[in-house]
């Protein structure tokens, strides 16, 4: 079983810059490279902050970039995220109890 993680991605809404880098540039280099070279993975685990400030422009700028994105991905929330923004944006999520959790 191959298994990917990625970790505290930061993102900010598109264009936005944290300490000289852009996060979401960042992210899709990343998404792409595994898409070419690791397009057989079982899955891709992407956890820590997966945005800077748990702003709703990052969390949509996410979801664009995991569209159509082929392995099947997790997304786990760090302590920048907002749960019930994520939730709302991404209602797919395994959620129970207001936690954002799984099982795999």
């Amino acid at each position: 079983m191959k298994i990917i993680q990625l970790s505290d991605p930061h993102l900010m809404a598109p264009g936005g810059r944290l300490h000289g880098s852009d996060p979401l540039a960042r992210l899709e280099a990343c998404l792409a490279d595994i898409g070419r070279n690791h397009a057989d993975a079982d899955l891709v685990v992407m956890s820590g902050d997966l945005t800077n400030d748990g702003e709703r422009a990052a969390y949509a700028a996410l979801r664009q970039a995991l569209a159509g994105f082929v392995p099947r991905c997790r997304l786990m929330l760090g302590n920048h995220d907002d749960r019930a923004l994520f939730l709302e944006m991404f209602p797919e999520a395994p959620a129970g109890r207001g936690f954002v959790q799984s099982v795999f």
